[in-house]
């Protein structure tokens, strides 16, 4: 995968509930609940905008190798998309 700009989109909102996120499709009424490093990753996205820069920051913060993190931030990008909650690249 490439350094892709990562933008969600414009009708997704999200928010931490204790140790979780809840994520929201305004328009199509998609509600997602995801884990403390999903909501992290969300975090990432919207300040970082990179794949790259958010896999290398999770790796700081995990104390953990690039690729693990990596595996593990791409499936959830692939999920993402599937649920329309990224801009296309």
């Amino acid at each position: 995968m490439t350094d892709d700009r990562l933008t969600l989109r414009s009708q997704v909102r999200f928010r931490a509930i204790d140790e979780e996120g809840v994520i929201v499709h305004t328009e199509r009424g998609v509600v997602i609940v995801v884990n403390a490093l999903g909501l992290r990753t969300l975090e990432l996205i919207r300040e970082q905008g990179s794949r790259r820069a958010v896999i290398a920051r999770l790796a700081a913060e995990y104390d953990a190798p690039d690729t693990t993190i990596a595996a593990d931030v791409d499936a959830f990008l692939d999920q993402m998309r599937e649920q329309q909650l990224l801009e296309a690249a």
